[in-house]
């Protein structure tokens, strides 16, 4: 916070009065969004590393499955 209020003193006046719940990753215990995002784009970036190399036809078709694959195994998870 300091840093921000050394470089934009309306932006710290701004976040002061915010509920911190809101807007910052170490107050939300967890409830709201974690490391979900961060986590769903390095999955995603992991997908792309390994299929750098294909044409485009096979890039999709590998993105698409691997996707595919992810929503039957959050889906089997989340039932269990």
């Amino acid at each position: 916070m300091e840093s921000i209020r050394t470089i934009d003193q309306r932006a710290y006046d701004w976040l002061v009065t915010r509920d911190v719940e809101k807007w910052t990753i170490l107050y939300d215990y967890g409830a709201r969004y974690g490391t979900m995002t961060t986590n769903a784009s390095e999955s995603f970036n992991g997908v792309l590393k390994r299929s750098r190399g294909l044409p485009i036809q096979a890039l999709i078709s590998a993105t698409y499955y691997h996707c595919i694959t992810m929503f039957l195994k959050r889906e089997e998870d989340s039932k269990n």
